[in-house]
C-alpha cells in the first residue's frame, strides 16, 4: 500500500488535493488508521487518481469528473472537448465583432449636405417600456422581427387605401410624453399628404418640411446586425461630425433617420439629419 505522500508523488496529485477528494467522496483512501488517521492507498486506485489529474488539467469540474469515473472517461472528455470548441468559437466571434467595430470606428465616412423637398409620410409606431427595450437588446432577431412586422402591417394599409410609397422607408425613435415610453417608428414616404385622422391609434402621419440635411451612407456587411446593444460605429462617426458642424439640435423631434437601400446588388445603410428647415 501507499502512504498519502507516496501516492501523491506517484500520481502527481498533491497531498492537499488527495485530502480534499477524500472529503468530497471523489477518491477515498483504501484505509484510514483509526489512531493516526493516516490514509493508505492501493495500486487499484492509481488509475482513478491519474484520471482525476488528467481531467482536472483539461478543465473539468468535480461533478463531471465524478461522472467520468462512474462511466467512460474518454466519452466525458470528448463531450468536454466539444463544449470547449463551441465556447472558443463563440469567443472568437465576439472578438471578431469587436475588432470589426474598432476598424469601422477608426475609419472615415463621407458626410454630405443636401437640400430636400417637403415629404409627406406615414409611420407605424411601436411603443416600448424601458424594460421591454432591455429585453429586446438581448435578442437582435426579436427587434428585426418587430420592425418587419411593422413594415408589413403598414404596407398592407397603404395598399388598401391606394397610397403609393415614393421612396425608401426609414426608422427613427423618440421618447413619448412623460419620458417613460420610447416610440420606435417605421416610416414610409408617400405620394400625398394624409389627413391626421388617417389610420389607427398606432399610426401617425406627417410632413417632413423642405430642409437641408446632413447625409451619409455605407455598405452593409454581416457584422451590422451583430453589434447588439452597441451603436453602429459609423453612426457614431456621423453624429460626431454632425456635432462638430453644429447640426445637432436640442429639439428631440429632430432625430436622425436611418434606412437601407439597394444599389446594384449592394445593400447600403443611410442616415440623415435635418440641419435647418427651409421655407
Amino acid at each position: 500500500m501507499y502512504s498519502i505522500g507516496e501516492f501523491a508523488a506517484t500520481t502527481g496529485l498533491t497531498v492537499k488535493a488527495l485530502r480534499h477528494y477524500d472529503e468530497i467522496g471523489l477518491l477515498q483512501p483504501a484505509s484510514v488508521d483509526q489512531h493516526s488517521r493516516y490514509r493508505r492507498y492501493e495500486v487499484e486506485q492509481l488509475r482513478p487518481a491519474t484520471i482525476i489529474k488528467v481531467l482536472r488539467e483539461v478543465g473539468l469540474g468535480t461533478e463531471a469528473i465524478r461522472q467520468a469515473l462512474e462511466s467512460e472517461p474518454g466519452q466525458v472528455l470528448s463531450r468536454h472537448r466539444q463544449e470547449v470548441l463551441a465556447q472558443r468559437e463563440s469567443e472568437d466571434a465576439v472578438y471578431a465583432r469587436a475588432q470589426e467595430f474598432f476598424t469601422h470606428l477608426e475609419a472615415s465616412i463621407g458626410v454630405t449636405v443636401q437640400d430636400e423637398p417637403a415629404q409627406p409620410w406615414v409611420a407605424q409606431i411601436l411603443r416600448l417600456t424601458t424594460d421591454e427595450i432591455e429585453r429586446l437588446n438581448e435578442n437582435n432577431q426579436a427587434i428585426n422581427d418587430l420592425f418587419n412586422q411593422q413594415a408589413e402591417e403598414l404596407m398592407v394599409r397603404l395598399q388598401e387605401h391606394d397610397i403609393t410609397v415614393t421612396g425608401h422607408p426609414w426608422t427613427t425613435g423618440r421618447m413619448a410624453e412623460g419620458r417613460e415610453i420610447f416610440e420606435m417608428l417605421t416610416v414610409y414616404p408617400v405620394d400625398r399628404p394624409l389627413p391626421m385622422e388617417w389610420g389607427e391609434a398606432d399610426t401617425e402621419v406627417g410632413l417632413l418640411p423642405a430642409r437641408r440635411e446632413l447625409c451619409a451612407e455605407w455598405e452593409a456587411d454581416p457584422v451590422d446586425a451583430e453589434y447588439g446593444e452597441h451603436l453602429d460605429p459609423r453612426a457614431v462617426l456621423f453624429l460626431e461630425e454632425a456635432h462638430q458642424r453644429g447640426a445637432l439640435m436640442e429639439d428631440p423631434a429632430n432625430a436622425a433617420r436611418t434606412g437601407m437601400r439597394e444599389d446594384g446588388g449592394r445593400s447600403l445603410i443611410w442616415v440623415a439629419l435635418t440641419v435647418e428647415e427651409q421655407g
